[in-house]
């Protein structure tokens, strides 16, 4: 099934961002994949079924300073997050916190190690060697 189909009993949209990765149905019924999908729900009438990468990726977002964001999967339910901002500001990690514990909330049976960097100016590749696969990039 690709694109949009509609009918009284359920919305279903599919391959929206990125590829295979985000799912969401109104009726609430599981969507068949061959990824780990969670479930969110963000009011009684839209249940989605994301991939923790990408809802990692979209809730850090949220966060201006954040320019790129890197997931790696650990040992099995472990998360190592890497959020890149430019500058060190107590201001901006504050942010990136709050967000850090939304997605620690949407997730309470994931571990989760979150680190950020400040680049400082510099190339990412002169600061990041291995950082996982990306999830963000502003």
């Amino acid at each position: 099934m690709n694109g949009f189909t509609s009918n009284a009993a359920e919305i279903t949209m599919e391959r929206i961002l990125p590829w295979d990765e985000f799912l969401f149905t109104k009726s609430g019924d599981k969507l068949g994949s061959n990824k780990t999908l969670y479930q969110w729900k963000n009011d009684s009438k839209i249940t989605m079924f994301v991939n923790p990468e990408v809802f990692i990726g979209l809730e850090l977002s949220l966060v201006p300073e954040v320019e790129s964001v890197f997931v790696e999967r650990g040992n099995g339910k472990e998360l190592r997050v890497l959020s890149i901002v430019n500058e060190r500001d107590p201001a901006i990690r504050a942010t990136i916190y709050a967000r850090e514990q939304a997605i620690i909330d949407a997730y309470p049976d994931l571990v989760f190690d979150f680190n950020i960097i400040a680049r400082r100016n510099r190339d990412l590749k002169d600061v990041v060697t291995e950082a996982g696969k990306l999830a963000f990039q502003r």
